[in-house]
């Protein structure tokens, strides 16, 4: 009895080593990747903001390479209210994934679960995880995003920008209250004065210009009734669009 205990309690030593080890690896990949993807994310959408306003202008500018040393000094900068970087993030959920794989293979042991439902158990902890993993990349990539967007701004001295806030049914209360509000550039801040203003969020902002440059304008939005994507005009507000699609008038 007593050897067939000590076997045990080394195979699961051995199987909880082996899986911190495969855990480290996978969260070593993650933020290297990570930093690679909002680099790049970073100057694309620099760019890109670039491009559409010159496209709309319909004047050309020159704009200096971006320096790689800035992008990633900024992406080291934490810029959230805890004061944590992505990396903080992903160093924390990997304490908690570890924390959570210890408590299932123990439990398992202990109990007599066969290797499937073990292995059932784990992957629905891995998921839980994954999701968490997803909504931090999604939200650190926007915030990077909207911050590359801002330098742009500057860059093309663009005096004023507004918000855009996604018109359908799934809007947050924030986006729906931000959603036409008009700012000057030299207060652009992501997170309180920019997207993004909560995880997830899909609301962005515009440059605003006084002359419409002849061009009529509309933006999209999403009928709650139908599904499909119809046109209607730029000045019209979130709670317009509410009024009109979701209440019926």
């Amino acid at each position: 009895e007593k050897a067939s205990t000590l076997y045990h309690v080394e195979r699961l030593q051995a199987l909880q080593v082996q899986m911190q080890q495969q855990i480290e690896l996978a969260y070593g990949y993650e933020l290297d990747t990570f930093d690679k993807f909002i680099a790049n994310q970073y100057k694309a959408n620099y760019y890109y903001s670039a491009f559409e306003i010159s496209k709309g202008l319909g004047v050309g500018v020159d704009l200096m390479k971006l320096d790689e040393k800035k992008i990633a000094k900024l992406i080291s900068k934490p810029w959230t209210a805890d004061a944590r970087t992505f990396s903080d993030r992903i160093w924390a959920d990997k304490k908690m994934l570890l924390s959570e794989v210890d408590k299932v293979l123990t439990q398992g042991i202990i109990s007599g679960q066969g290797y499937n439902k073990i292995a059932k158990n784990l992957t629905a902890a891995l998921n839980t995880q994954y999701y968490k993993a997803k909504r931090i990349v999604v939200t650190e990539s926007a915030f990077f995003s909207s911050d590359a967007q801002g330098s742009c701004f500057d860059d093309l001295g663009v005096g004023e920008y507004e918000i855009v806030a996604t018109l359908d049914f799934k809007t947050s209360e924030i986006c729906q209250f931000m959603d036409g509000k008009v700012f000057d550039q030299k207060d652009f801040r992501p997170g309180v004065t920019a997207s993004p203003f909560h995880p997830l969020c899909r609301t962005h902002q515009v440059p605003r210009f006084s002359d419409d440059f002849g061009i009529p304008e509309s933006r999209v939005a999403r009928d709650p009734k139908t599904g499909k994507t119809v046109t209607v005009p730029a000045d019209m507000k979130f709670t317009e669009w509410e009024k009109k699609f979701v209440k019926g008038g």
